[in-house]
């Protein structure tokens, strides 16, 4: 599975959200937040799950 991680990130700053905000609600750190928008981690299908709905988009959505 294949993260959309630039796809995420432009979603998170077209509702202007910080990632402090997103991590907080998908219930992670802000670096893995960070790291995830990087592409330098694959967040769990639980994680992809509270991304997609703090983002207001399905999961299927942010993966390729």
């Amino acid at each position: 599975m294949k993260i959309k991680n630039t796809f995420i990130k432009s979603l998170r700053e077209g509702l202007e959200l910080t990632q402090q905000e997103l991590a907080v609600a998908a219930g992670v750190s802000q670096e893995a937040i960070s790291q995830i928008e990087a592409g330098r981690r694959n967040p769990s299908s639980k994680v992809l799950y509270e991304i997609a709905k703090a983002l207001k988009c399905k999961m299927d959505e942010l993966v390729e």
